[in-house]
């Protein structure tokens, strides 16, 4: 005789049985390959952003150097940057609202998973010897 009493019955056992666990599987299964997606788009998306970042920098970097230079006078320009070839730049002066501002656009390309980016940052300057 079993007595339950005080406590639980000496018969049960512990543990999940074939329909639980058969349970489980499947929902793993209906929800590992959602999260896995999940987690590729976010390394994709983290990647990106990485390179739209170093590709501002560098823009920023560059623009900067051509105006303290004033190298922006020997007009348009293109190249590699030296310390990172991953990432191409191009310069383009043009008039702005007249002869005596120049605006001055740095472009940067790149390549991310055979697709063609660009970050581009412009800015104004004064041309006094054109006025």
């Amino acid at each position: 005789m079993t007595s339950t009493i005080g406590g639980p019955s000496l018969r049960r056992r512990r543990g999940f049985t074939l329909v639980e666990l058969l349970a489980s599987l499947a929902f793993v299964a209906a929800v590992l390959p959602a999260a896995m997606k999940g987690i590729s788009l976010a390394t994709s998306t983290a990647g990106l952003t990485a390179q739209q970042m170093t590709a501002l920098t560098l823009a920023d970097n560059l623009l900067a150097e051509v105006v303290a230079t004033q190298t922006w006078r020997d007009g348009a320009a293109a190249g590699a940057f030296e310390d990172d070839p991953l990432y191409e730049w191009e310069i383009d002066v043009t008039d702005w609202q007249g002869a005596a501002v120049q605006q001055v656009t740095v472009t940067v390309i790149w390549t991310y998973r055979t697709l063609h980016r660009q970050v581009e940052l412009s800015t104004l300057v004064y041309s006094e010897n054109q006025a």
